[in-house]
This record gives structure tokens, C-alpha cells and sequence, in this order.
């Protein structure tokens, strides 16, 4: 068992990104979704491709799960400090605040 990361759309330049509204956000994690198969999750890194105002939108409306590298930061450093800080609206990882793995 392992990892394979697919990028279905990549970016020109980060200028693309950027420039790119909470819906088209949206529809690209549709389109991309749509033309990969077998996907467990959607993970979106750094802040260029800001998916925060509709990650929880995808989660619900794609039906799957989705990881962003900011909200993950925080989730992991309050988790190793053994803290919990429940946020609805961006998405399971922070609404349920799925307890860390033992390592």
C-alpha cells in the first residue's frame, strides 16, 4: 500500500491560482475529481489555490474527504499539544477534529 498524488491541472504560473474565485475553486475540484479514478481524498497545498470558503462545499457536494495544508498545520500542532479546537464550516478535519494517530 502506498501514496500516488495526482495534479490534474497544474498551474502555468502561480498568478493562475491565485486570480481564481471560491466557485471556479470549486469547479476545478469537480472537474478534476471527475477525471480521476479511485480517489480517496483532495488535498490542496499551500495558500495559492485557496480552497477555505468552499472546502466544506466539496466535502459535502463531491463526497469526499478534503485536506488543505494551512487548516492540517494547525490541526496537527494543536493536536501534538494536545489541544482540540473545533471549526465548523472547513470541512472534517477541523469540525470533528479527528484525534491524531499514535506514532
Amino acid at each position: 500500500m502506498g501514496l500516488s498524488a495526482l495534479a490534474p491541472h497544474p498551474f502555468g504560473q502561480l498568478s493562475e491560482a491565485i486570480r481564481l474565485s471560491p466557485a471556479e475553486v470549486f469547479a476545478l475540484a469537480e472537474k478534476s475529481l471527475a477525471e480521476v479514478e479511485n480517489v480517496d481524498a483532495i488535498y490542496f497545498q499551500g495558500a495559492v489555490l485557496d480552497p477555505l470558503k468552499v472546502l466544506e462545499k466539496i466535502e459535502r457536494e463531491l463526497k469526499t474527504t478534503v485536506v488543505a495544508s494551512n487548516p492540517a498545520m494547525l490541526w496537527f500542532m494543536l493536536s501534538k499539544l494536545g489541544l482540540t479546537y473545533h471549526i465548523q464550516g472547513y470541512g472534517k478535519l477541523l469540525e470533528e477534529w479527528i484525534p491524531l494517530a499514535d506514532s
